[in-house]
C-alpha cells in the first residue's frame, strides 16, 4: 500500500474512534441519572397518560429493582463480565 494511502487510512480511524469517543462521553453526561441508577440496580417506569386536551398526567409510577434495567444494565453486565469483575 501506498505510504499516501496508508496515511490517509490512518487518519479517518483516528477520527472514527475520537469521534465514537466524544460520542460516548456525550451520552454519558446527558443520559447520567440513568446510568447512575443502572449501576446502583435502581431503575423506574414512568407511564404518563396525555389527554386529547393536551394535560399530562401522572398514572402509575413503578420502582423495578429486579426486573429488566434496560439498555444501559446490559452493557455494564456485559463490561464487568469482559474485564473479570463480574458480581
Amino acid at each position: 500500500m501506498k505510504p499516501g494511502i496508508q496515511k490517509r487510512f490512518a487518519f479517518i480511524g483516528k477520527s472514527l474512534l475520537w469521534s465514537i469517543l466524544l460520542y460516548a462521553v456525550f451520552m454519558l453526561v446527558i443520559n447520567w441519572d440513568e446510568v447512575n441508577n443502572t449501576v446502583h440496580g435502581r431503575t423506574t417506569t414512568t407511564i404518563i397518560n396525555v389527554s386529547p386536551t393536551g394535560e399530562k398526567q401522572i398514572t402509575d409510577t413503578h420502582s423495578n429493582t429486579h426486573g429488566n434495567g434496560g439498555v444501559m444494565k446490559n452493557i455494564v453486565s456485559v463490561l464487568r463480565t469482559i474485564s473479570g469483575f463480574a458480581r
